[in-house]
């Protein structure tokens, strides 16, 4: 069942009390996304956060994950360069607006795919060391090699150390604190069947072609926010150019893969808004939680994105003042996309004859979040839950008071001195937002390369290299600096437009980017978090940074075109003045 209006009908006719409702909650919530993105952008100015690294030489042994925050006024350099990177953008984005709009989208896609596959093959990395990835690698091997007897409680403590025992934590230790890295674990079992245990090169070739898809899917977004051919170039250029997302796919994780779930089922709910029937509807809606659920199986924190989408189908709703039978169904979705995205611990507990009951309660990652470890980066992962966890043998109630008592000591110090509480958040949320790589570097030199990190891999990795970097921290400040005027430019033209009726599936899908953006931030301020974790955020920000600056172009092309008529209505005075002056003569 869909409404569909001529063009003097949508200027004309007055819209319902629940469209009201809906404007002005959708340009409350962009002027919060506006209100963040600037504070990110102060962040990205006043803070250069980077990786101290042991040695000069790329890899596993060099690396850490203490910080300098590197704190100061921009510099001369740094500003011009931030100028000179713009105009770049605009340049390149210029030369792409002549290709048609298709051709853009699939040389985007291209280059996309050919440097992520480059990158990979610069890297070319025979293992990886990342702890979470070599846990699920050795449980996925475990898995494929029927070897259940690896995740009895037993297995690797004192009285039961066979020659199989590793440094890392024994599996059923593993999968009791996080259960639900038995979904990323499906994904490792998969990988490994099919190209060969261990194959690291293999699964990050995965990681390259999902981050292509997502690359195509916020394009489509893109469009629905009100990129034309300009503003689609000015897409491409941001995405060629973004090395994070160039470089994400050396992350052997499963947070690309659960990513590119997410924004597909996204992508399908915003087409279930446009269906012409109820039906067809109705299977994409349905379909679209299913994805998520498969979504959420391999990143539980991206139930974020699920939220966001059910808050704008709610606003779209509003908004068209139909279909609210989609707001209804959404709920019973959601629970089934929450239940298919536990299913895989019924799995392992099944396969291995273990129960995994024993989990780290949900509170522990907030007191994560709020705790400050010793010589750690504020907020970021430390031992003292997985600690916990063991001392009390899993025991949930102890571990509960545990976390609660670290909440209150933390915010009972926030609160005693303002001044930490402000300098706590500042170097969180600037570690979170403000490296320029969001972890991609560290994460690309997670494991031995088979030519020693040489080449185009050494020169990129090289802590000590000049020009990396410092582009990488230019690029992102322009990120964030087109996104605040992208913004503003959405907030005016929706404030212009809150009284007229629009497109349900464009609300939903400016709603949707908007909302996942805020949550993204809003949960990393207390969860336990990293750069690699916001990074999916910051790449939802790339839609609303291209329409930035297509409205600049836009307010530039007026300009200049006032300033045209301005110079040729005076410069066509003089010859009138004279001509009228010869007839007066005359």
């Amino acid at each position: 069942m869909t409404h569909q209006h001529s063009d003097d009908e949508v200027h004309t006719k007055a819209p319902h009390w629940s469209a009201h409702l809906s404007a002005w909650l959708e340009i409350l919530a962009i002027a919060g996304q506006c209100a963040i993105v600037f504070l990110l952008l102060l962040l990205s100015l006043l803070f250069t956060p980077t990786f101290i690294s042991r040695t000069s030489h790329p890899g596993p042994d060099s690396i850490t994950e203490a910080m300098n925050f590197n704190m100061g006024a921009p510099s001369a350099a740094f500003l011009a360069g931030l100028i000179i990177f713009m105009a770049l953008m605009l340049v390149i984005a210029s030369l792409l607006a002549r290709m048609p709009e298709r051709g853009i989208l699939l040389f985007l896609l291209a280059f996309v795919t050919i440097v992520q596959f480059g990158w990979i093959f610069a890297l070319s990395l025979t293992d990886y060391r990342y702890p979470d990835s070599s846990s699920l690698m050795d449980a996925a091997a475990s898995v494929l090699q029927h070897h259940p007897e690896k995740f009895d409680p037993t297995y690797c403590l004192p009285g039961n150390m066979p020659a199989g025992c590793t440094a890392l934590p024994a599996p059923y230790a593993y999968f009791s604190w996080y259960p639900f890295q038995s979904g990323p674990l499906l994904w490792f079992i998969g990988v490994f069947a099919i190209f060969g245990i261990g194959n690291v090169i293999a699964f990050q070739l995965i990681n390259a072609l999902m981050i292509t898809a997502i690359t195509a899917v916020l394009w489509r977004f893109g469009t629905s926010i009100g990129l034309d051919k300009t503003g689609h170039a000015v897409f491409t250029a941001l995405c060629c150019t973004c090395m994070p997302l160039l470089m994400y796919c050396a992350f052997v994780y499963t947070n690309i893969i659960g990513l590119g779930f997410m924004l597909v089922g996204a992508l399908l709910l915003r087409k279930s808004l446009s269906a012409r029937t109820t039906a067809g509807s109705a299977a994409l809606l349905i379909t679209a939680f299913v994805v998520f659920g498969v979504g959420m199986l391999f990143k539980t924190t991206y139930i974020i994105v699920l939220l966001a989408a059910i808050i704008a189908i709610i606003l779209a709703a509003l908004r068209s003042a139909s279909r609210y039978w989609q707001i209804i169904a959404a709920f019973p979705l959601a629970w089934l996309a929450k239940t298919i995205s536990g299913l895989p611990v019924r799995f392992l507990e099944s396969w291995s004859g273990q129960s995994f009951d024993k989990t780290m309660p949900m509170l522990s990652w907030i007191a994560i979040g709020l705790d400050h470890p010793k010589g750690a980066v504020p907020g970021w992962w430390g031992p003292d839950a997985v600690n916990t966890w063991t001392t009390s043998n899993g025991n949930y109630q102890i571990q509960l008071d545990a976390a609660r008592k670290t909440i209150q000591d933390s915010l009972s110090e926030f609160a005693a001195s303002p001044v930490s509480g402000v300098e706590f958040f500042t170097a969180k949320l600037t570690s979170e937002w403000s490296e320029p790589t969001f972890m991609t570097s560290l994460y690309s030199q997670m494991g031995h390369s088979s030519h020693s990190f040489s080449g185009i891999a050494g020169v990129v990795l090289n802590p000590h290299n000049d020009l990396v970097l410092p582009y990488q921290n230019i690029g992102m400040s322009a990120m964030y600096l087109l996104g605040f005027v992208g913004l503003l430019a959405l907030i005016h033209g929706l404030f212009v437009d809150r009284r007229n009726l629009v497109d349900a599936a464009d609300v939903y899908s400016r709603s949707l980017l908007s909302i996942a953006f805020i949550g993204g931030f809003l949960c990393y301020v207390v969860w336990e978090a990293k750069g690699i974790y916001t990074l999916p955020f910051y790449l939802m920000l790339i839609p609303m940074a291209a329409y930035g600056a297509q409205m600049s172009l836009t307010g530039i092309t007026r300009l200049l075109t006032r300033f045209e008529k301005r110079s040729s209505t005076r410069a066509a005075w003089p010859s009138s003045g004279r001509t009228r002056g010869s007839h007066r003569a005359a």
